[in-house]
């Protein structure tokens, strides 16, 4: 039996994965704290994001030489392979840390997974040092354990008293940047269908250190917006059971019928 081990604390995208490892027979563990403990064997070391074992922060040159101290150990006992999810962490493009981070993980790594041939292409071209390793490309899984036996969109629209004939756009995620909430905003106002309703299920918390006053301002000045545009606003965390309400209750059948 292959032993797994996926090295991360994340709780939404790593679950499907270890799912996936299971259906295939595999032994799996989770959490970054294995990666640093160093207790078990495993035959796959399954990495996700590099930024993560910095604390989701730039690295320090200590715990750099750290993580690429551990990297180099797993790389002597198991094959490891690197899921590229970003080219830099959100925020951080071109920063010189998470490029000599990023460089490090991509020379350590023995296969180097994607989820395009843009990814492939990108990394290969911002990172020299990966055009040495094995790439491979293939699809994200498609998240099918969210999904009900049976859909009933008119009861998931009654939950968020949507009307039947309202234009339901959901925006699901964390905002990382005033820039997007910007962005959002301006492309709200494009909309012009009298009937649009924004279904918001995810909060805004940057990403950057701002002072204490800009924060409480902006975030004021985004909860005051949606207020506005009588926005459903969810600011609960959403088991994984109930995210198909959301996406149900943001189906618009009108759609369909325009374009034929």
């Amino acid at each position: 039996m292959l032993r797994v081990l996926i090295p991360s604390d994340n709780q939404d995208f790593v679950g499907g994965v270890a799912h996936a490892y299971r259906r295939l027979g595999c032994d799996v563990v989770v959490g970054r704290f294995n990666f640093e403990l160093q207790a078990a064997g495993y035959d796959l070391v399954h990495l996700q994001w590099p930024e993560e074992f910095s604390g989701w922060r730039p690295p320090s040159r200590e715990r750099m030489n750290r993580v690429f101290a551990l990297l180099e150990y797993w790389a002597t006992q198991s094959k490891v392979l690197l899921t590229v999810h970003n080219l830099y962490p959100h925020g951080y493009q071109d920063n010189p840390q998470y490029f000599e981070l990023f460089d490090g993980f991509y020379r350590r790594a023995t296969l180097v997974h994607h989820f395009s041939r843009t990814s492939r292409d990108l990394v290969c071209a911002t990172f020299p040092s990966s055009r040495e390793r094995r790439h491979f490309v293939t699809t994200l899984f498609n998240y099918e354990s969210l999904r009900p036996p049976r859909a009933d969109r008119p009861a998931a629209r009654a939950a968020f008293q949507l009307a039947e004939d309202e234009l339901a756009v959901l925006i699901f995620g964390a905002l990382r940047m005033w820039k997007e909430v910007e962005l959002i905003r301006s492309a709200w106002g494009l909309v012009s269908n009298p009937k649009k309703r924004l279904i918001m299920a995810g909060r805004y918390n940057e990403l950057h250190p701002v002072s204490r006053g800009s924060m409480l301002y902006r975030r004021w000045s985004w909860k005051a917006w949606l207020r506005r545009q009588n926005a459903v606003v969810i600011n609960d965390y959403i088991p994984d059971d109930q995210v198909y309400r959301l996406f149900d209750a943001s189906t618009w059948p009108s759609c369909r019928e325009s374009r034929d």
